[in-house]
């Protein structure tokens, strides 16, 4: 089957989202309230203003000394880098260049710890689809060359007839972690993985199975350094209202999905969600009343 590409703000399956007009009227907010923040204990979230817009800004990913993410005009805008400050919030963004020969923006994106290597998902439709139908997605990967990137390649991991998105790699480069409706899963979107071989290839997607997955939507995985499996979720018994966060900690002797609570999960949509390495501080993103636009990048920090 042919297939052309499209460039469209990402996809988030079963998430609902209120009109724009509606939500400013609730949550009117200015970028001089930057260092706006909630505070639980020794953890402190801050709304990322600097970044976002009254779009749906979202996938906050780690890049070098910043984050690339997803603009929330995302049909007019290519994926944006900001820099970190020394407080380890986000500064006034500009455009990741990729610079590869690919024929449009790019969605989001997600990196190897080296930076290396990178993830991009990206909109695909049948050339004779006359509406956005029979839209899925597909994740590509591309090489750190000496100026931009390589080529794109396609993942093995896609197929026809169902998405693939979200990409998140294991610290040791081995395990790709994504979201998926292919065949032989439990519900909507669920989150899948896929082995390195000793050749270099990437093994059948393996599903993570009902441990983590629902008849409803699970997606945004996101893996840590310490091989935490960090997800979203609208399917849950815990689920306090739209996608919440959850961990999942498979190196556990008791492993269980759980809840990660106030103030990351509000009775809104929260998904999104990367941790550094050192494990205090990162991003996820929510469409909870106070924020600038229809999704919003939020920035957190652990003290220890």
């Amino acid at each position: 089957m042919t297939f052309k590409l499209i460039c469209l703000p990402l996809l988030v399956l079963g998430l609902s989202l209120t009109p724009l007009a509606a939500q400013q009227s609730s949550k009117s907010k200015s970028k001089d309230r930057f260092r706006e923040k909630t505070e639980i204990g020794n953890l402190r979230v801050y709304s990322a203003n600097a970044i976002n817009t009254e779009g749906s800004d979202n996938c906050p990913v780690f890049f070098q000394n910043g984050i690339v993410y997803t603009p929330g005009l995302a049909m007019q805008m290519p994926l944006q880098y900001s820099m970190l400050d020394a407080s380890g919030l986000p500064s006034a963004p500009f455009r990741f260049d990729v610079k590869v020969n690919f024929p449009l923006s790019l969605q989001a994106a997600s990196f190897s710890r080296d930076g290396q290597t990178a993830f991009f998902t990206c909109a695909v439709m049948p050339q004779s689809a006359t509406d956005f139908s029979g839209m899925k997605y597909r994740i590509y990967t591309a090489q750190r060359a000496a100026k931009g990137w390589s080529e794109l390649v396609e993942l093995p991991i896609n197929g026809d007839g169902f998405s693939c998105l979200h990409a998140s790699l294991s610290a040791d480069s081995r395990t790709l972690y994504f979201a998926s409706d292919r065949p032989g899963g439990y519900g909507g979107m669920d989150i899948w993985k896929a082995e390195l071989g000793a050749d270099g290839a990437w093994g059948e997607p393996v599903n993570l199975g009902n441990a983590v997955n629902t008849d409803k939507n699970e997606d945004f995985p996101f893996i840590s350094q310490e091989n935490v499996l960090y997800f979203s979720s609208n399917g849950r018994p815990t689920t306090s209202g739209g996608y919440d966060i959850f961990s999942f900690d498979p190196t556990s002797p008791a492993p269980a999905v759980v809840n990660l609570g106030e103030p990351f999960n509000t009775r809104d949509d929260d998904f999104g969600f990367v941790l550094s390495d050192d494990g205090t501080y990162g991003f996820f993103v929510s469409n909870r009343p106070g924020g600038m636009g229809m999704t919003d990048i939020y920035s957190f920090s652990i003290a220890k």
